[in-house]
């Protein structure tokens, strides 16, 4: 899992993690080139790639359960 977030400073990226015990890693895009490539539009916004680099899946805002499911299982991990 990583963790990229758009245009903040380490110390609030920092607070954030150790508020929610966060421990993998967080990746700053502290110019949102990240997001404008990948086409963030909404916060969160989370992506699904496979082994091969390719997203298998997106969602904008915060994916269901059952749509949690699908999406690992189309990167080869089982739910």
């Amino acid at each position: 899992m990583l963790l990229v977030n758009k245009k903040e400073g380490v110390r609030p990226v920092q607070a954030f993690a150790d508020e929610y015990g966060l421990t993998f890693t967080i990746a700053l895009d502290r110019n949102g080139k990240v997001a404008n490539l990948y086409r963030v539009y909404s916060i969160p916004s989370v992506f699904f790639v496979d082994s091969n680099g390719v997203i298998q899946a997106r969602y904008f805002g915060t994916p269901l359960e059952p749509e949690l499911d699908e999406a690992l299982a189309a990167v080869g991990v089982v739910p």
